[in-house]
C-alpha cells in the first residue's frame, strides 16, 4: 500500500485520514480493521450562525453604541459652559448697544447743537 499522493501510481495512493492516524506499514491493513471496529468520538463540526442572528447581533451593538452616544451628550459638562457663555455674549451685546444708543444720542445732540451755532442759529 502506498501513503503517498506523489506516487507513481496515484489510483493506489491514500490520503492520511484524520479518524485514523496510526496506519503504518505492511501490516496496516489489519490495524485499520481494527481501528474501525472501535467506536470513535464524534467529529466537532461548527454550526454557522445564520445571517439573521448575525444582523439581530449587529443591530443590537449598533443600538447601545448610540445609547453610550446620547447619554455622552446629555451628561456632557461642555454643554453648561456653553449655555453661560452664550448668555453672557447676549447680556454685552445688549449692553454695547446701550452704550451705542446713549452715546449716538448724545453725540447726535452735541453735533446738532454744534451744527445749528456754526449756523448762526443759537
Amino acid at each position: 500500500m502506498i501513503k503517498s499522493c506523489d506516487s507513481c501510481q496515484p489510483e493506489q495512493a491514500i490520503e492520511p485520514d484524520s479518524l485514523n492516524e496510526s496506519i503504518s506499514g505492511p501490516s496496516g491493513s489489519e490495524e485499520s480493521s481494527s481501528l474501525s471496529r472501535e467506536p470513535t468520538p464524534p467529529m466537532f463540526v461548527p454550526i454557522k450562525r445564520s445571517a439573521k442572528e448575525k444582523q439581530k447581533d449587529l443591530n443590537e451593538a449598533i443600538a447601545g453604541t448610540m445609547e453610550v452616544m446620547k447619554n455622552a451628550i446629555e451628561n456632557d459638562s461642555t454643554k453648561y459652559i456653553l449655555a453661560l457663555m452664550r448668555d453672557d455674549m447676549k447680556q454685552a451685546r445688549e449692553q454695547d448697544l446701550r452704550f451705542q444708543q446713549l452715546m449716538g444720542t448724545n453725540y447726535n445732540s452735541k453735533y446738532h447743537q454744534i451744527r445749528l451755532h456754526n449756523l448762526g442759529h443759537i
